[in-house]
């Protein structure tokens, strides 16, 4: 069998590469790794892989945009990616497993068992109730890779984001520290938009610690000794959701 590899953290893509040349070079005839959705997308065209591992959040988008652009899924599916809150019915629909990071030893060498059991395609039927139920899935949990370590966070502990470049540090409830990722703001807008304000380009704030506006347009909060700026592109978004206007 061929299979593909979507995942943009080169660290994890070349584990998961090293695993299956290590334990699986005898179920593998062809490894294809991918680092975004473009490079994903054309070598499914080229190679048409049996089985496919995708990482949920990419910085092209995310891999459900890609099912959709497939005219159709003749390949096994299975997700291995940082975020928690992809109902386990959801996942399982037909041929399709859910691994989260750090994938385990064990963990992995499951799906493996079950790939090989069930060589069976996606019908277009099982393909839109995949899309449709993982797309209306909500967020509780996120796993956010600082220190060497995948961080499990409560989303109700976040209380602010804030953008440093290529990083973006995480304020969290009772840790006086901010948390360190290196990935972009960008990759967490469309994640956190419902319980979250984009207040200024470089933040994006929980609603639920807010406590004030000041006039010199700065959000007050609980739970931290930070003041957030207000951007005048975005006062008025602001004060709509807070119905202050």
């Amino acid at each position: 069998m061929k299979i593909l590899i979507l995942e943009d953290e080169a660290i994890i893509r070349e584990d998961l590469v090293f695993r299956l040349k290590r334990d699986y070079s005898n179920l593998f005839t062809k490894i294809i790794a991918c680092k975004n959705l473009k490079e994903a997308y054309n070598n499914i065209k080229e190679y048409s892989p049996d089985v496919a591992l995708f990482d949920i959040q990419l910085p092209d988008g995310n891999s459900f945009e890609l099912l959709k652009r497939l005219p159709k899924i003749d390949f096994q599916l299975a997700f291995i990616t940082a975020y928690s809150h992809f109902a386990l019915k959801a996942i399982k629909v037909g041929a399709i497993d859910y691994l989260l990071k750090p994938v385990e030893d064990e963990d992995f060498e499951i799906l493996m068992q079950k790939i090989v059991a069930r060589r069976a395609n996606l019908s277009q039927q099982q393909q839109n109730l995949l899309i449709e139920s993982l797309s209306k899935e909500s967020l509780d949990k996120i796993a956010l890779f600082s220190d060497d370590i995948y961080n499990i966070i409560a989303i109700k502990n976040i209380i602010s984001i804030k953008s440093d470049g290529a990083y973006t540090e995480f304020n969290i409830k009772n840790k006086e520290k901010p948390m360190i990722v290196s990935k972009p703001l960008k990759e967490y807008v469309d994640l956190l938009s419902d319980g979250f304000i984009r207040c200024h380009r470089s933040y994006l704030v929980n609603l639920d610690y807010i406590i004030g506006y000041h006039k010199d347009n700065y959000l007050i909060l609980s739970d931290s000794k930070m003041t957030i700026p207000v951007s005048s592109r975005k006062k008025s978004e602001v004060l709509k959701r807070l119905d202050l206007k």
